[in-house]
């Protein structure tokens, strides 16, 4: 079989392709090699979760499931299993238990600041459509305290903030977004959407 890495280019090039299918027939190869070390499958069942939720969801699932049991997973690949298996849920329209999922990463000992603040902002964005407002905010809020979390992650729990108060608190979400625009390091497409829907309020 050819080595494992090489393996991992060609998925990496189909998948930028667009050919999704040939993605997962190639990571499927990796997962059932006998030549492939216990975290190369991890790796593999992890990459064949993410691009496989556009093809087969439940499948998905399956492969977050498996990772979040294995032995040889370690406890942050089981964390990113277990965000990855939220957003299959979600995409799925499954939002209740996509929210149990973001929680259960708030215990595991493998998830880092960066993974618990994105693990929050997506509990909140799945609490929208549960119509819980209070804990959506309280998500973003959450995000927003967090001595620790990255810049980004902060920035898009504020816009996140600022998008859920903007028909019902303009002056709140005109503070969020301009918060956005003042603060340092933020990636361009949080800076571009917080502009985006700031201009919609002042116009």
């Amino acid at each position: 079989m050819k080595d494992i890495q090489h393996i991992f280019a060609q998925v990496n090039t189909k998948a930028q392709a667009g050919d999704l299918k040939s993605a997962i027939q190639l990571l499927s190869s990796i997962v059932a090699s006998k030549d492939a070390s216990p975290k190369e499958r991890v790796e593999a069942l992890l990459s064949r979760a993410e691009i496989g939720r556009h093809v087969d969801v439940a499948k998905a699932i399956d492969d977050c499931t498996t990772v979040i049991e294995m032995k040889d997973a370690s406890d942050v690949q089981k964390a990113e299993a277990m965000y990855s298996r939220g957003n299959s849920k979600a995409y799925r329209g499954d939002y209740k238990d996509a929210v149990a999922d973001f929680s259960e990463i708030l215990t595991m000992s493998g998830a880092d600041a960066k993974r618990k603040a994105k693990a929050l902002i997506s509990r909140g964005r799945n609490r929208v459509e549960l119509l819980d407002k209070v804990g959506e905010l309280a998500d973003y809020n959450a995000v927003i305290a967090m001595s620790d979390a990255p810049t980004d992650e902060r920035a898009f729990a504020l816009f996140s903030r600022g998008w859920a108060k903007h028909d019902t608190e303009s002056d709140a979400a005109i503070l969020d977004y301009n918060a956005v625009l003042a603060m340092a390091g933020v990636s361009s497409w949080i800076r571009d959407l917080a502009s985006e829907w700031l201009d919609k309020l002042e116009r």
